[in-house]
Formats: structure tokens, sequence, C-alpha cells
């Protein structure tokens, strides 16, 4: 079940039937619209319950009013996509760190990105990003689904494996320029990629 919130009360709620018997095992993506009777209506919190099943329960992901595919790769220029908030990337991770821990977000092959989603328009004249090594990267900066500056990341070989810590400056040409999400997306490797942590004008 998936319970709707405002204010803790329990505006509505949606019920997710198990997945068909046949279908390999795993997690199951599914489309579901809202309840007429919720429509306009707002809420702040959302609670994921399992019902009955098999004893392992699990949530990979819950998205609200989801692009499609076509146009992500339309905005974009890539297949699929992770949203994560600004605030999820702040945390430092050690040089040489394992791509898969410490919060780390992979993505699959350069048909993927991760968006990253800041909490208001804003500037920046420097960042500060660890990704995995040995790959090369694009980041791009957008307000409203425009595309506003990119900046190369090029392909790192530091002398041991793992994340990879690097401090750039925008160009020149996105002085001033405001932008409220920003994308990275892997352009050549050795095929795993990942996103540790983004810091904008890191002290």
């Amino acid at each position: 079940r998936v319970l709707f919130y405002s204010n803790k009360k329990k505006i509505g709620e949606l019920f997710l039937p198990a997945a068909s018997s046949d279908a390999a095992g795993g997690t199951t993506a599914r489309l579901l619209a809202m309840p007429p009777a919720m429509r306009g209506m707002k809420f702040d919190q959302i609670l994921v319950k399992p019902v009955s099943g098999d004893g392992f329960y699990s949530l990979a992901s819950i998205l609200l009013d989801p692009v499609e595919k076509e146009s992500v790769q339309k905005i974009y220029g890539v297949s699929s996509l992770s949203e994560v908030p600004l605030s999820k990337l702040s945390t430092r991770v050690p040089d040489a760190s394992p791509g898969d821990k410490y919060g780390v977000m992979v993505m699959p092959d350069t048909q993927s990105g991760i968006l990253i989603l800041c909490p208001a328009e804003r500037e920046a004249r420097t960042i500060e990003i660890s990704t995995d090594s040995y790959d090369a990267y694009q980041i791009d900066f957008y307000l409203h689904e425009v595309k506003k500056g990119s900046l190369p990341l090029p392909l790192a070989r530091p002398v041991k494996g793992g994340t990879y810590k690097r401090v750039l400056k925008l160009p020149t040409a996105m002085a001033g320029t405001k932008f409220d999400r920003i994308l990275v997306k892997p352009l050549v490797g050795d095929g795993f990629y990942s996103l540790a942590y983004l810091i904008l004008d890191p002290a």
C-alpha cells in the first residue's frame, strides 16, 4: 500500500498489487495513476508498506509524475536518469573509496546520468566533484530544463583506483549564470561509472 499524508493526516492511498507470478525476480517498475479523489490535493509525506509477499520487501525508487523516456532523451541526451537532491551529495568521500560504498551513486552505462536537483536557483564559480577514476564525464548545468553551460571532466588515471576528487572552475562564459539542476553523465571509461559527491563553491 502507498499512503499519502498532509500534516500527518492521511488523505489518500494506492494499492500496489503483487507482480505477475511469471515475472523475473528482483525489482519491478510500475506506473500508477493517482486516485481521482486525490486530484489537486497536496501531500508532504508518502508511506510505502508491504501487505503480503515472500518475506523480503524492498523499495528501489518512487517518482512523482515521471518524465517519459523520449523527453529525457530529448532534454538531457541520455536514456535513463537517477534524480538526487544536491544535499544528498554534500558529504565528502575519501579518494580511492570503493565505487559501490559510502552512498556512491552508480551509472550503468554511457546512456545514463545523474540529475542533481538544487533547492533553488543559484550560481557557482567552482565545483568539487568525486567520481570513479579511469573515466571521463560531462557536467551540464540546466535552468528549467534549458542547458546553460557544460564542463568537461577529463579521464583521470590516479595511482589508486576507486573514487577520485577534482576541483574545477566553471567556464568564464557561465559567470553569473543561474541554474537549478546539474547533470553528470559518463562519456568513456572502464565500464564502471559512479559519482561520490559534488559540492558547489567548496570552502
